[in-house]
């Protein structure tokens, strides 16, 4: 069986790290040959990390979107990779996709939801038309949790039983202690103070002003921390005026874009996460295998993954008071995190290991092929 994935690029995001981890578990076992083909550009820093490991990145035709020629040319491509079964990733150009996918001989269509984008008027009436139109001509739609299939399910009116889950998956490994001491030292944390850790795109929705500002409050009540950004995107220039702006330079380290995600858990103590929407957040995953407190908004997939708080702490409020009250519990109580480090660990193994997820996504596409 042969599996492409459909992505914009190869970036640092969540989608990303999933199809790159995915790829890499299948041409380890065998399961099935997996090809990225990114819609975008062909670009990111998973591709070398795929194509170290033989699995095969191929680039879209330019203008594939809006012409018909170079549509035509995908489905060329699609046909002369040999596929069986493609996996969109991304819910732009659906149609074309489908198009593209059919015309270049693909047994089976799926698509993944992975975010609860807010849609009204036109935009979700173009939805709603065109998720009923491709269900019924034979494409598989799921999502990569509970939330986001509920969330689905109301844009397109349908029961949101009807939308399969496909949750994303992370190992769960022992601490690493040399690795801890390696990147705290190249933050320039000492091991006796509380490092807060926050993993992101920087994009607005993301919530890194509400860490910033409530970093600035904590601070001048007198709580010690250290603060590492981890990520890069287009509010990078504002984030670093308004680090600057609130004097947190000396508190807040900024890494850029980086591969070694698991690594910086290890250094952190603490994982925040204050954005006003997700899908399945990889951060909280990653955080939760490495066995740290996180912190993060109570938006409805933010609770499924955290179990709803038993797991981590949810927000109901992003104002500065707020999130600088529950960081400073959380620094001058390190019993409290190890408490819910444990809990979030003890979640990450049952529910999110990458082992069960990636059966479920086998078992998946065996049943679309099998009813194509």
């Amino acid at each position: 069986m042969r599996v492409l994935y459909f992505v914009g690029n190869l970036g640092a995001g969540g989608l990303e790290r999933f199809v790159t981890r995915v790829s890499l578990r299948a041409k380890e076992s065998s399961d099935f040959e997996p090809i990225v083909c990114c819609l975008s550009e062909r670009s990111g820093i998973f591709v070398q990390v795929l194509e170290a490991e033989g699995v095969t990145v191929v680039q879209a035709p330019a203008n594939w979107r809006r012409n018909r020629n170079r549509l035509g040319e995908l489905a060329s491509l699609i046909r002369s990779l040999g596929i069986d079964l493609i996996h969109s990733q991304v819910n732009f150009s659906l149609w074309q996709q489908f198009s593209a996918s059919r015309r270049g001989g693909a047994k089976a269509f799926c698509v993944t939801e992975r975010n609860c984008y807010p849609l009204h008027g036109f935009a979700r009436a173009r939805r709603l038309a065109q998720f009923h139109a491709l269900r019924a001509m034979g494409a598989y739609y799921t999502a990569n949790g509970a939330a986001v299939a509920e969330h689905l399910a109301k844009v397109v009116r349908v029961p949101s039983k009807t939308i399969g889950v496909l949750t994303n998956g992370v190992s769960v490994a022992p601490p690493r202690p040399e690795i801890r001491e390696r990147i705290r030292s190249s933050l320039g944390w000492d091991e006796t103070v509380a490092g807060i850790g926050y993993v992101s795109r920087m994009a607005e929705h993301k919530g890194h002003s509400h860490l910033l500002s409530a970093l600035s409050l904590a601070r001048d009540r007198g709580l010690s921390f250290r603060a590492c950004l981890v990520g890069d995107g287009p509010e990078r220039g504002r984030l670093e005026h308004e680090i600057d702006r609130l004097n947190l330079r000396d508190s807040v380290s900024l890494t850029g874009t980086v591969t070694n995600v698991d690594e910086y858990m290890e250094a952190f103590d603490i994982v925040a996460l204050f954005s006003s929407r997700e899908g399945m957040a990889n951060v909280l995953l990653e955080a939760m295998a490495a066995g740290k407190a996180v912190i993060a908004t109570n938006i409805e997939a933010n609770a499924e993954v955290l179990d709803h708080g038993r797991a981590g702490l949810l927000l109901k409020e992003t104002t500065p008071a707020a999130i600088a009250g529950s960081l400073q519990q959380l620094v001058e109580c390190p019993e409290m995190r190890s408490t819910l480090g444990a809990a979030a660990r003890r979640r990450a193994e049952s529910t999110y290991s990458v082992e069960a997820c990636y059966e479920r996504l086998i078992s998946h596409y065996s049943e679309a092929l099998h009813k194509s």
